[in-house]
């Protein structure tokens, strides 16, 4: 599931402002403000938007950590909705998924939430581009070839 019912245990206060989604997050349409909340550890990447009215968390992440090249182009309908005059004005962050398995998290770069930070107000896209899966995997998992097992690819 995308999101988190319950609340993180290393969350800090919430930015001094809030975030209107006008059009909600797919599947919470009807959710229209949030608050982005900062982790305790200085080195999480991973920040928390939170519905302002109930206990509803989504993980999210910058896509750039995961996928340095990261870029889509943002029609100018959606600039309009956004209030934006340039891209200059966007933070672009992504839901990740957070399984039991720490190295089963994945992230949606098909699916990123887009904030103009001059007005704090967001929206979620779907791309067009193929190249970005909506389950992500954020750790990469290196094969590693057991010195016994010769050539086999299935024990690599």
């Amino acid at each position: 599931m995308l999101m988190h019912s319950c609340a993180p245990q290393t969350i800090q206060e919430p930015d001094p402002y809030a975030l209107t989604f006008p059009e909600g997050i797919y599947g919470f349409e009807d959710v229209k403000s949030f608050t982005l909340l900062r982790s305790t550890r200085d080195d999480s990447p991973i920040r928390w938007l939170k519905a302002a009215d109930r206990d509803l968390y989504f993980p999210v992440i910058d896509p750039r950590l995961i996928v340095p090249d990261y870029d889509f182009d943002l029609s100018h309908e959606n600039m309009i909705k956004l209030g934006a005059t340039n891209a200059s004005q966007f933070v672009v962050l992504c839901i990740v998924v957070l399984p039991e398995r720490v190295e089963d998290m994945t992230v949606n770069l098909k699916s990123p939430i887009v904030i103009n930070a001059h007005n704090q107000r967001g929206m979620q896209l779907i791309l067009d581009e193929e190249e970005y899966d909506i389950r992500h995997p954020i750790l990469r998992r290196e094969r590693r070839t057991v010195a016994h097992a010769g050539n086999n690819p299935k024990n690599r």
